[in-house]
């Protein structure tokens, strides 16, 4: 994916749940249930998104302090349907701070490092730090990747100004 600009579009807006993409790049932010409606909507989503992308998809999942951990049933839902999509890097962004934040981000890393996907993970409390991790992650591959941090930024403000509150 080179840096050329590409549209921002907002594919679904609920007060639980954001989706938005911009060119190979799927932004979801879960901001209250994590239950299977919302989780179910957002795994239908990203099957549509990336089926058509065989090369693969980057997925930036932002979680808010007010989303609810999701289920075990919801967790096996989105994990099979991650085995459906070539992922190219995916941040996960847990904010808020405090312990229960903390508790979060280490248990996401934890179910990472034991899902071993293959292809770069990680959790991070602040968007900004995923960006920067994304763009020298994939900078450093073979899919041409030219989006500064300031870019992808840009692409999620755009796209955060859609979506409902």
């Amino acid at each position: 994916m080179d840096g050329a600009k590409s549209d921002v579009q907002l594919i679904y807006s609920s007060v639980d749940l954001d989706i938005g993409t911009w060119g190979d790049i799927i932004v979801t932010v879960f901001k209250r249930s994590g239950e299977r409606s919302a989780i179910g909507r957002a795994a239908s989503e990203l099957l549509r998104f990336a089926i058509p992308r065989p090369r693969g998809v980057v997925m930036i999942t932002i979680i808010k302090e007010t989303a609810e951990f999701p289920s075990p049933e919801t967790h096996k839902l989105m994990s099979n349907t991650m085995k459906n999509v070539t992922v190219l890097a995916s941040a996960t962004i847990m904010e808020g701070r405090g312990f229960r934040a903390a508790a979060v981000r280490g248990a996401i890393s934890t179910l990472e490092l034991i899902l071993a996907r293959g292809y770069p993970q990680k959790v991070f409390s602040r968007v900004e730090e995923a960006n920067v991790w994304l763009c020298v992650t994939m900078s450093n591959t073979k899919h041409n990747w030219k989006i500064t941090p300031n870019q992808l930024e840009s692409a999620i403000k755009e796209l955060a100004a859609q979506f409902k509150s």
